[in-house]
């Protein structure tokens, strides 16, 4: 019994050790993501400046 105690609590040591591995890669995989998404956000907000200032400039020109 006792050995199978020590087993479980091996196991659950392990599965703890690699959880906290998968959560900080889940972590740094999100990281990652919204440092894209936030590049692709500027991006397109930069064109929509650009757009905006040439329909201002294009509304005084007529």
């Amino acid at each position: 019994m006792k050995k199978q105690n020590t087993l479980d609590l091996v196991t659950k040591v392990f599965l703890e050790i690699k959880l906290d591995e998968i959560k900080e890669e889940i972590d740094e995989n999100a990281k990652n993501y919204r440092d894209d998404v936030l590049t692709k956000l500027d991006e397109v907000m930069g064109e929509l400046e650009t757009i905006r200032e040439e329909n201002i400039l294009g509304n005084h020109h007529v």
